[in-house]
Formats: C-alpha cells, sequence, structure tokens
C-alpha cells in the first residue's frame, strides 16, 4: 500500500515525502538495534 502511494506522488512533494520517510525509517532502525 506504501508502495502505491510513493508512486502516485509528484514534484516536490514527493522530494519532501521521500526525504522524511527516509529518516523515519532510519530512526525506527537505530531505536531496534539500540532495544535488542
Amino acid at each position: 500500500m506504501k508502495e502505491n502511494l510513493i508512486y502516485t506522488k509528484t514534484g516536490s512533494y514527493a522530494a519532501a515525502m521521500d526525504e522524511y520517510d527516509v529518516k523515519f525509517y532510519k530512526l525506527n532502525v537505530e531505536m531496534t538495534n539500540t532495544s535488542t
């Protein structure tokens, strides 16, 4: 479902959301690595 949303995004909105998603993903990875 999330992949479909990425494909429908366009322009600077897509770039901003992709950057946000990457930061959020990295944050989650760091949290899971420290908790285990």
